[in-house]
């Protein structure tokens, strides 16, 4: 988590990817988004 004036920052690896989620919203909502994201694979 890395937070730049009002902005919070939350990076994570998903899979082989890299997931950035930022917002100016409290850090505990940043994170739970990018916590919640799933990849959904085609069959």
């Amino acid at each position: 988590m890395q937070t730049v004036g009002a902005v919070n920052f939350y990076s994570r690896n998903l899979d082989e990817n890299l997931l950035t989620v930022l917002g100016d919203v409290p850090a505990k909502t940043v994170k739970a988004i990018a916590q919640a994201v799933k990849i959904k694979h085609a069959n």
